[in-house]
């Protein structure tokens, strides 16, 4: 399992789930929602729901799952190729 740690600077009142999306590069504001959901967003140690609107210099900390492998096999199907 992966942390990322964030500190709040200037929040602007936005909830956390907006403020995780606009501050990190790939986690989307639905995946920040699902994070939240899950218990795996802290702020000063203590889990948050997506509500919650951080304020000036606060630690937000995010337990990101390790990435899923996927174990794609192809497939041989029969395609007719019209041009």
């Amino acid at each position: 399992m992966e942390k990322l740690t964030l500190l709040t600077l200037n929040p602007n009142d936005l909830r956390i789930d907006k403020y995780i999306a606009d501050n990190t590069e790939d986690i989307s504001r639905s995946y920040a929602a699902q994070l939240l959901e899950e218990g795996k967003v802290f702020v000063s140690g203590k889990a948050v729901d997506k509500k919650y609107k951080p304020k000036d210099g606060e630690e937000i900390e995010l337990e990101l799952p390790e990435p899923e492998i996927l174990d794609l096999v192809p497939q041989d199907i029969p395609l007719d190729i019209v041009y």
